[in-house]
């Protein structure tokens, strides 16, 4: 249960009128709305007791844990990646424009807010900005390379070795991992299975050259373990 959420929601919801109000004519709009996610999600996953350190990881626990809808939830995932871009990188191609980005990311954190919260929202969107955002809520490309993808482990099958979690790549979808395929990633086996018998999930995997295969399994010939 989250304690105090309405306030939560009238402070997240006065910051998203604030900003949206100056748009990108603040240079600091994308920052304060990148700060807006973290401090909403950093409150509904205050009483968890496990040390989360990074925002993807975060939300990944919090779209589990309140079966936030996959839509919304990949949305705003994709405004906190560009959004961390815009303001730490010097040179980024953003397929949209501040405004758009900053459009994105209150319409994505205030129905996260909404749904949550249980709080309605006071922005309204017409049609045709809801479908801009359609090109990111892509459905995964099978039969594919990715060189490398950083995926939170939720749930482990050690017969199978097949670790289910979420990845920064599709973040709406359940992605499996193989972890003990002969002759790929077969000399880590030992390792994972011994990290997963110390460390309580959810963690945080960086994968490396990912092989995808047609049913939608993922063969990772390099799995590293990072902090969440």
């Amino acid at each position: 249960m989250i304690e105090g959420k309405e306030a939560i929601a009238a402070l997240i919801y006065k910051e998203l009128e604030d900003i949206q109000a100056v748009g990108s004519a603040d240079a600091r709009s994308v920052s304060r709305l990148y700060q807006a996610v973290n401090y909403f999600f950093s409150r509904i996953t205050v009483n968890e007791k496990i040390y989360f350190t990074t925002l993807f990881a975060r939300m990944v626990y919090a779209g589990i844990n309140y079966k936030i809808p996959s839509r919304e939830l990949s949305l705003l995932h994709h405004f906190r990646k560009m959004a961390y871009q815009s303001i730490y990188k010097d040179e980024v191609k953003k397929p949209f424009s501040d405004d758009q980005l900053i459009q994105l990311g209150i319409y994505s954190l205030s129905n996260v807010v909404s749904f949550i919260c249980q709080a309605n929202s006071p922005f309204a969107f017409m049609t045709w900005e809801e479908k801009l955002w359609d090109v990111l809520f892509v459905e995964p490309n099978f039969e594919k390379l990715l060189s490398s993808c950083r995926v939170l482990i939720t749930h482990s099958d050690s017969n199978e070795s097949v670790l289910t979690g979420v990845s920064e790549e599709y973040p709406h979808h359940a992605v499996y991992i193989k972890y003990h395929v002969a002759g790929i990633n077969d000399t880590q086996t030992d390792i994972i299975k011994s990290y997963l018998k110390l460390q309580p999930l959810p963690i945080s995997l960086q994968l490396i050259d990912i092989e995808v295969e047609a049913g939608g399994g993922w063969v990772p010939h390099q799995l590293s373990l990072i902090h969440i």
